[in-house]
């Protein structure tokens, strides 16, 4: 339905009922997934509302603000546009393919309206969530209560709520929590990791190339600690994957020739020289280890220009705290060799660092800084309970004997 259009009757009706029922759905769904991932349904329920607070005010701010995902939505209301009309560059919008019909689905087929759009695509990024927790809840459990309250605020950050509730990120970010998901028992969980790629590679496809690379590393760098059936179906799962996705990843990083390798610094150079201008930008000659503090910790608040930026610098704080409390209890505890053992830590530090590294070196915008670094910062705080997981268990152990 036509977000400015004036509408009544039946039509009316149906926006005001399709908004009850999606919520509804939200709830019941949100119940079932905690169940699934033994988590508390209180707690989901909690974390179901607050996410829909941030989806609602989402919405608002695209209406205001008139950005690529209200013209994605304007774009699926039409069903005669196809993909020649998308990638023949006169679309006003950044629009992609699969996320154009798969918001038609929603918005053509079943006339819902631009904001019951906006609640289904708050119930995949929820879901994204509750993923977040089940980690936090299994890995906290042997947590002091200071570690838990610490490690707790991290669920509940506003941004974190706020850039899940767009198509493409919350699919994303989903697919990649979902992948790591897998990897605790991929014998069980392995038909998780496949459409979660899938997903990545025809969303994100450079992010795929980590994704797969890190797996492909987990696998080489803890040979003897995974089981040979574990490691079949993930060499499998690897090996399939990069016969699809190199040739994506060559045309678009390589421009189709593995030797125009140059390409791909002149791409990071042009845009980090692009990004580099808006309200909160950085400049992009900035050294290495200042983009990537920049690129995951700011703005704060001496950074601050406007209401946005003040929501932002609050989060970015909340984090630094985590960091530098990780950090020097991981020095306190000397735990950090504990936790390398097993393939799931090693895919989360291996992926967490070189994607870090690579946005980091080709954004200078925080504010685009500020959306994308959510892909990664689930896995880093993920990677983290596992480390302090390894170190409290033995501490246990210890204490036991």
């Amino acid at each position: 339905m036509d977000p400015f259009q004036q509408h009544t009757g039946l039509s009316i009706l149906w926006i005001y009922l399709s908004i009850i029922l999606v919520f509804l759905f939200g709830i019941w769904e949100t119940i079932f997934i905690s169940k699934i991932l033994g988590i508390s349904q209180k707690k989901g329920i909690f974390l179901y509302f607050w996410h829909t607070f941030f989806s609602i005010v989402h919405y608002f701010w695209t209406i205001q603000a008139g950005n690529d995902v209200l013209g994605t939505y304007i774009i699926s209301l039409d069903p005669s546009i196809g993909a020649s009309y998308l990638l023949d560059g006169t679309s006003n919008y950044a629009s992609n393919i699969f996320i154009v019909n798969f918001y038609r689905i929603f918005s053509y087929y079943l006339k819902f309206s631009f904001l019951t759009t906006f609640l289904v695509i708050n119930i995949i990024g929820n879901n994204a969530i509750l993923l977040i927790e089940y980690f936090y809840k299994k890995l906290s459990i042997d947590f002091p209560k200071n570690f838990k309250f610490v490690f707790g605020l991290f669920i509940w950050l506003p941004t974190l709520h706020f850039w899940t509730a767009l198509g493409k990120d919350a699919l994303v970010i989903l697919g990649i929590i979902l992948i790591t998901y897998s990897l605790e028992n991929l014998k069980k969980r392995f038909l998780f990791a496949i459409p979660s790629l899938i997903l990545i590679v025809i969303l994100r496809n450079y992010i795929s190339i980590m994704v797969v690379g890190s797996i492909i590393l987990s696998i080489f760098l803890n040979n003897r600690a995974i089981k040979q059936s574990s490691k079949v179906i993930l060499l499998g799962v690897a090996s399939l994957s990069l016969f699809f996705i190199l040739p994506i990843v060559i045309s678009f990083l390589f421009k189709g020739n593995l030797e125009n390798i140059k390409t791909v610094f002149e791409t990071i150079a042009y845009n980090s020289k692009v990004t580099s201008v808006g309200t909160y930008a950085i400049d992009p000659n900035t050294d290495l280890f200042t983009r990537i503090f920049t690129y995951i910790f700011r703005p704060l608040f001496f950074d601050v220009r406007n209401p946005f930026g003040i929501i932002l610098s609050i989060d970015n704080f909340i984090l630094l705290i985590i960091f530098v409390y990780s950090v020097i209890n991981i020095v306190k505890l000397r735990c950090l060799r504990l936790s390398f053992k097993n393939e799931i830590s090693t895919f989360c530090a291996t992926f967490s660092f070189a994607t870090v590294f690579l946005l980091s070196q080709s954004t200078s915008n925080l504010g685009l800084a500020a959306r994308h670094k959510w892909m990664i910062l689930p896995v880093f705080f993920i990677l983290f309970l596992r480390i302090f997981r390894s170190a409290f268990l033995k501490n246990k152990i210890i204490t036991q004997e």
